[in-house]
């Protein structure tokens, strides 16, 4: 598969740290109070007191921004059995797209195009897709979710382009208009399904989980594959690790829904997420079992407050290589 741009650079993020005048005490001469008919003067202790607030305030300012609105390129590297050659794959998720401009504090239109721009520039063999196009409040809804398809299928990769439904687009509001836009579209939505792909590694199966809320019981059209060809597996939610069977029947499954946290502090990490596979399947790579593999991306947007502390917004690359089988055939579905 073709090679892209190398990675991006990071950021880091800085704080300041302000130290409070103590109440009481007699005043300084020196503190500047202005004489009748005087302007403010300010001392020089005063001016590097005010400096040093101010800095504080601009680094976690500019650190809020950076870490809101920064992507990061994650690049994440997987063998897969089955796979006769390289395969690269793009993953866009939880972009919550709302309408305004550029200071609208939530996801925008051109921090959107940015992660699919980037995604492109990386020449993926398959484009993917979490869910999540957009949330119903603060300028989200219907015409925000069509125009994230529409943005979504500029992209064109050889595979295809292929997503997943979220929670908040199964929405009373947008549900149904989220759904027939797809189906007009050359993003193709998964729900509950396998296709075969003809790829220049193989053929590879990708299956898409439709969002079911609080449980996956209803995955039984996941397990109508028979081959040993490489499986993927697009959901939303990590929590259908909690209800698929035997896991390491399929390779790699690859979610968002968590969002790193949002929040995600040292020592501590998140201290919520909405799935109940938190604490253990909330961001990054995990193994499943020896040979199966789960990866829960950041995202691109935030809920609830725009607002992401050590948790910064990615896309996902994964650069898919072939695992050699260990002389085993392998179990089918």
């Amino acid at each position: 598969a073709p090679r892209g741009s190398p990675n991006r650079p990071k950021t880091m993020q800085t704080a300041g740290r302000t130290e409070e005048h103590p109440a009481g005490g007699d005043l300084d001469p020196s503190d500047g109070f202005p004489e009748q008919g005087e302007g403010i003067r300010v001392s020089r202790r005063q001016f590097i007191r005010g400096a040093a607030v101010l800095s504080a305030l601009a680094a976690a300012g500019g650190g809020w921004w950076g870490m809101t609105r920064h992507l990061a390129l994650e690049r994440v590297a997987v063998p897969l059995r089955g796979l006769q050659a390289p395969l690269r794959i793009a993953m866009v998720t939880d972009t919550h797209l709302r309408s305004g401009g550029a200071l609208q504090p939530f996801t925008n239109e051109r921090m959107v195009s940015e992660a699919l721009s980037m995604a492109a520039d990386e020449q993926p063999d398959l484009f993917l897709f979490g869910g999540d196009l957009t949330s119903e409040t603060f300028g989200g809804g219907i015409g925000s979710a069509r125009r994230m398809i529409d943005l979504m299928a500029g992209i064109g990769p050889p595979l295809g382009s292929y997503a997943c439904l979220g929670n908040h687009d199964m929405t009373a509001q947008s549900g149904d208009g989220i759904l027939a836009h797809y189906a007009s579209s050359s993003v193709r939505l998964l729900k509950d399904e396998w296709v075969v792909l003809d790829t220049s590694a193989g053929p590879l199966s990708l299956g898409g989980l439709g969002y079911c809320g609080s449980g996956y019981e209803d995955a039984a059209p996941l397990r109508e594959t028979n081959s040993p060809r490489p499986r993927i597996l697009l959901a939303h939610d990590p929590t259908c690790v909690l209800y698929l069977d035997d896991l390491d029947r399929i390779d790699l499954i690859v979610c968002g829904h968590t969002h790193g946290g949002q929040v995600h502090l040292p020592f501590v990490g998140a201290p919520w997420t909405p799935s109940p596979a938190y604490p253990t399947y909330y961001r990054g790579l995990k193994a499943l079992t020896p040979r199966s593999y789960i990866y829960v991306s950041r995202g691109v947007g935030t809920v609830f407050v725009p607002l992401r502390v050590g948790s910064r917004p990615e896309v996902t690359v994964f650069d898919l290589s072939p695992l050699p089988e260990s002389g085993e055939e392998r179990e089918s579905i």
